[in-house]
């Protein structure tokens, strides 16, 4: 694929405050998108008048949808894929900054015909003052080829995934479904999609800031300082509660599958309830910490289940849970 043409597709809602820059960034690209597809969900502010400003001078075509009625954050972005003519498309979110170089170094990380997706790292810019410098997606270069080489804490987030269209003849994009659409994740589903067709590269690669604010969807600012060692029992249940939602809309995407492609995504579907476990062990143990007896036994029981292995959360998982263990005070 010497010359790909590459579409990107943009979800919106709502999103006046920082969608130009994200727009000038895509514009700014190195290596011109081929086409820029939005969904747009519904937006009553500002936000379709900046889309139509920038489609009338954009060195590329632009083409709006709007939906009718609300689809929910993943399926609008499975609408906008849906949409996209390119041979490979990169997921957009409406508030990030793209480095120039973005699609580009995707772009060359695909010639290899056998990579279904590249999910590239980023850098947190947040919106208050930190005195860490964050990346998220935090990638080692490396190869993803089954799901159970996926791993718990390096999320592939949306906004740095390209994947190959060609993709959607084994796992066409699932029909919106409104009981589905709290957990529709496009995300994930790409992730399942690029395996049933190939492999995936992670890429260490910083290609975009990440924004965080206080109305992202999807994550938090992370926690920093003392912070970070505080027990985090919400936040582990809330982990489970999205990776078994998530893992009930998988399953709902595979019936969409050729026999194949299914295959795959009901093996994701399983990873994803195996995660969702985990943080439910977790969460456990978090809200345990102080009551010393009740904590080390719900320790114990995690480390002989395996949940601090490399597919688990690992050794800082581990540090970090028994120092709660062994000095945490309620």
């Amino acid at each position: 694929m010497p010359n790909p043409k590459i579409s990107v597709a943009m979800a919106t809602y709502n999103g006046e405050r920082f969608l130009q820059e994200q727009l000038d960034s895509i514009a700014r690209q190195t290596l011109l998108p081929h086409e820029l597809v939005v969904c747009d969900d519904g937006s009553t502010d500002g936000t379709l008048d900046i889309l139509h400003r920038f489609a009338a001078q954009a060195p590329f075509p632009v083409r709006i949808h709007q939906n009718e009625a609300r689809l929910g954050f993943g399926f609008n972005f499975l609408g906008a894929l849906g949409r996209c003519t390119g041979d490979l498309v990169a997921f957009s979110d409406q508030d990030d900054i793209w480095k120039e170089e973005k699609l580009r170094v995707c772009a060359e990380a695909m010639r290899d015909p056998t990579v279904g997706m590249v999910s590239h790292s980023a850098r947190v810019l947040a919106m208050g003052p930190s005195p860490l410098q964050i990346r998220l997606p935090d990638h080692p270069d490396r190869w993803i080829e089954n799901c159970s080489q996926l791993p718990v804490h390096r999320a592939i987030v949306g906004f740095s995934i390209v994947l190959r269209r060609v993709v959607l003849e084994r796992s066409p994009v699932p029909v919106y479904d409104r009981l589905r659409a709290a957990w529709a994740a496009h995300d994930r589903w790409a992730v399942a999609a690029a395996l049933a067709y190939g492999r995936i590269k992670l890429l260490a690669d910083e290609l975009a800031l990440y924004r965080l604010h206080e109305s992202n969807v999807s994550l938090r600012q992370p926690a920093v300082g003392a912070a970070r060692f505080a027990p985090a029992s919400l936040t582990f249940e809330r982990g489970h509660e999205i990776n078994t939602g998530t893992a009930g809309f998988i399953r709902y995407a595979a019936s969409f599958c050729d026999a194949r492609a299914a295959t795959i995504f009901l093996e994701y579907a399983e990873e994803l309830e195996r995660v969702g476990y985990l943080y439910l062990d977790r969460a456990y143990l978090h809200r345990t910490c102080g009551q010393r007896i009740r904590a080390l036994r719900a320790f114990a029981t995690m480390i002989a289940k395996g949940d601090y292995s490399p597919r688990g959360f690992g050794l800082k998982g581990f540090l970090r849970d028994a120092f709660l263990v062994a000095l945490w005070r309620a």
